[in-house]
């Protein structure tokens, strides 16, 4: 039932569709209310498919329910997961895709970080080596996956900031080494 500018929005969507003679299974997210699993900031975007094609699973269980006419209803990154699901399955009737992307995930990572850190009042500076360390992370994931060569790069990144840290900032640091 998350709140979006007041309106209880997926609530009023499975109310509408319930209305309308449309069986809806809505879940907590991961490690929310009884839900079990990694929490939603330790999960990635195939955890959540896999949530997915288990309720999926269960709602062919029912008898009550059409197993020909299940679909799925994503938002925003559920949006990314619906077709996830429904491209390595042929039981998905149909998809609706709410609010989901259509620029890259690094993209819209790098996008929303920039925000929230300007919303904190963070200097332009310091985002810009936050960005600078993303897209190291990023294409070095992407081109090799060399995390032995990503970690020495961040490390040296890491030490390179400390020495520019003035020394009111580094008394703030507790161990310059962790």
């Amino acid at each position: 039932d998350e709140e979006i500018y007041g309106f209880k929005i997926f609530k009023i969507i499975a109310e509408h569709l319930a209305n309308k003679d449309i069986a809806v299974l809505r879940y907590d997210d991961r490690g929310v209310g009884g839900s079990k699993g990694k929490s939603v900031s330790e999960s990635t975007t195939m955890d959540f498919a896999g949530d997915v094609g288990a309720a999926v699973d269960l709602l062919k269980t029912k008898d009550y329910i059409n197993p020909m006419a299940i679909g799925l209803l994503g938002h925003s990154e559920g949006g990314i997961v619906a077709p996830l699901v429904g491209t390595k399955r042929n039981d998905i009737a149909y998809m609706i895709l709410m609010a989901g992307t259509g620029v890259k995930g690094i993209d819209i990572i790098k996008e929303q970080s920039k925000k929230i850190m300007k919303s904190d009042n963070v200097s332009e500076d310091d985002i810009t080596g936050y960005l600078v360390m993303i897209n190291l992370i990023y294409e070095t994931l992407v081109k090799d996956g060399n995390i032995k060569e990503l970690e020495n790069q961040l490390e040296q990144n890491v030490k390179d900031s400390y020495e520019k840290m003035s020394p009111e900032e580094k008394k703030a640091i507790k161990n310059k080494d962790e």
